[in-house]
């Protein structure tokens, strides 16, 4: 669908990029396996912050997201987050063919 790939960039910046004084580097990745697409967005993690009245990290684009994916693709669409260690990797499994043509 429409603006699958910019929302994951958005947030990759936002909560990875800007929040660290030395910046930082988003990878992303585009594979198709079958009849599958997969679009990986990684980025750093900031350092955790510890101050009173932070708040936590939302996930308010993720969601937003997979509601539109489900929407789209019903269950034959996926996405998925992984943090490893210092980075953060949202993945979207796609099917090639299926969908709503008109979105």
């Amino acid at each position: 669908p429409v603006l699958t790939l910019q929302p994951l960039l958005e947030n990759a910046i936002h909560h990875g990029i800007e929040p660290n004084p030395l910046g930082g580097v988003i990878q992303v990745r585009l594979w198709e396996d079958g009849e599958t697409l997969h679009i990986a967005v990684t980025n750093p993690l900031p350092r955790r912050k510890t101050k009173a009245g932070d708040a936590p990290r939302g996930g308010h684009t993720l969601d937003n997201l997979r509601q539109r994916l489900i929407s789209h693709y019903g269950e034959a669409a996926r996405l998925a987050t992984n943090e490893n260690r210092d980075r953060f990797t949202a993945t979207i499994s796609i099917p090639t063919r299926g969908g709503n043509p008109c979105e």
